[in-house]
């Protein structure tokens, strides 16, 4: 989303997240013949046949709200309704996860988690406590339509299946933090993205006095060959700040690697 940075000088290039070349396929097959391609990280339905499908709205406990059944908010599902179908939970307000929780708990044999409007297509992997999807919104819609033409609605979850070497890859992900800054609209925000270094060449390792032990051989670089780029005609100047080769830097690497409590990214730009 535009301007979810608010992060001022001097840090105005910053760490972005980008995908990976896999994806963890998973199809939510419906009774009327679509197949709708999800992701997921959940084990598979205990067997392998279509299950009722139910929405949240439907499966909404007495004391329940509409629009907090359809979220599949804690509280919101109704036992004797969703138990041993597949329940249809709208994402938002309440995490991706937690949701599966809630239609596990009320006895669900999985869940379809359908994104709202502002989710659009992006889908995330996770490991739910029962056999689960994501689908993107448009696809969303169509199992929705699909529940709401018939009394007998039916639908399955295929097992996830690791897709290697997707294209494009690799890409912004949705949840990486756009500009311009709401502060400073007209300076730009550099956004430095790759593969975490720690291969014997990486300036972590340099930082550390070769005392981290690496464990794959990764490498990554930022390089600026020229410190004038232009747009619309107009040159703009890059400044740097270059941290490579000050030894104050060096002691922030220590808490790290010793206790492995986190992970420090080093980008050389001299």
């Amino acid at each position: 989303m535009d301007g979810t940075v608010t992060n001022t000088a001097p840090w105005i290039i910053t760490v972005g997240a980008s995908t990976v070349d896999r994806e963890f396929e998973t199809y939510v097959e419906l009774r009327n013949g679509k197949r709708l391609q999800g992701t997921s990280l959940s084990s598979p339905l205990s067997e392998k046949k279509f299950y009722p499908l139910i929405t949240g709205k439907q499966a909404k406990a007495a004391n329940a709200s509409e629009a907090d059944a359809l979220l599949c908010k804690p509280k919101s599902l109704d036992h004797e309704k969703a138990k041993g179908k597949v329940v249809v939970c709208l994402r938002g307000e309440t995490a991706r996860m937690d949701k599966g929780y809630q239609a596990a708990l009320v006895g669900a044999a999985g869940m379809i988690l359908c994104n709202d409007k502002a989710g659009g297509s992006e889908v995330i992997a996770d490991p739910h406590v029962l056999p689960a999807a994501q689908i993107s919104y448009t696809d969303g819609l169509a199992v929705f339509a699909y529940i709401n033409s018939t009394d007998h609605a039916l639908g399955y979850i295929s097992s996830p299946t690791a897709k290697l070497g997707t294209k494009p890859a690799p890409f912004m992900a949705a949840f990486s933090s756009r500009g311009p800054n709401t502060v400073t609209p007209e300076i730009l925000k550099y956004i430095i993205i790759g593969d975490t270094g720690v291969g014997k060449s990486c300036l972590l390792l340099q930082f550390t006095d070769k005392r981290f032990q690496p464990v794959h051989d990764l490498t990554i670089g930022v390089e600026f060959g020229a410190r004038m780029i232009t747009i619309d005609n107009k040159p703009i100047k890059l400044q740097i700040w270059d941290t490579a080769g000050q030894e104050s830097f060096r002691s922030i690497t220590r808490s790290y690697y010793r206790g492995a409590a986190g992970a420090l990214l080093v980008y050389d730009i001299t």
